[in-house]
């Protein structure tokens, strides 16, 4: 069964990987560059943290400090104990994005290349908690963060750096982190549930 499932996972790797379209070119490397997009993302919850309320803010900085936790229980725990290697360094024939250059592997490339841990990908892990914990309070901006993390995930695999597994594994831990980061937030600070006003019916 597990062999079944990591041949299922190849194949859909060499699929979603092999399917090249010049705008997904452009657009995938800036998903998946976390210097591009964390100064995005720096701008959106300074300014929230500025207009927001008190309860708001609260939840911004929860959702921070969410991700900062999962990415390193991601990167020092999962990955070392699962060590699987990542697709460009074991499979030929894949389109790789490294230094601002599209390659294709090969026996020689794979070569050059240092190893490398796979699974889970963090970037869905921290894109899907910071989607799931915010989507715990507000579904406005809880949608537009699950729609960013869907295509940080796909992009990962599109750039040829993780397997499809890794990031739907990724995203369930993610998301399934951030409801709780979320939910115990809550508990601990009961005063604050429903911190940007949007959790009700009809609010969004």
């Amino acid at each position: 069964m597990l062999h079944l499932i990591i041949e299922l996972d190849r194949e859909l790797l060499l699929a979603i990987n092999g399917f090249r379209l010049p705008v997904f070119n452009w657009l995938m490397p800036i998903l998946s560059d976390f210097n591009k997009v964390a100064p995005l993302l720096a701008i959106l919850i300074a300014w929230r943290l500025w207009k927001g309320d008190n309860h708001e803010r609260i939840m911004w900085i929860g959702v921070v400090v969410a991700v900062i936790i999962g990415d390193m229980f991601c990167a020092r725990i999962l990955k070392p104990l699962v060590a699987r290697p990542r697709p460009f360094t074991v499979m030929d024939g894949i389109h790789l994005y490294k230094k601002g250059k599209w390659l294709l592997t090969t026996p020689e490339l794979r070569a050059l290349m240092a190893a490398s841990m796979s699974w889970p990908s963090c970037h869905a892990v921290n894109s899907w908690t910071a989607a799931g914990f915010i989507l715990h309070y507000s579904r406005r901006w809880g949608v537009f963060l699950a729609i960013l993390a869907l295509g940080i995930s796909y992009s990962r695999v599109y750039l040829g750096v993780h397997y499809p597994l890794d990031v739907i594994c990724g995203g369930i831990i993610g998301i399934s982190w951030g409801f709780l980061a979320a939910t115990l937030l809550e508990r601990a600070l009961p005063a604050n549930k429903d911190p940007v006003g949007t959790s009700k019916p009809g609010k969004d």
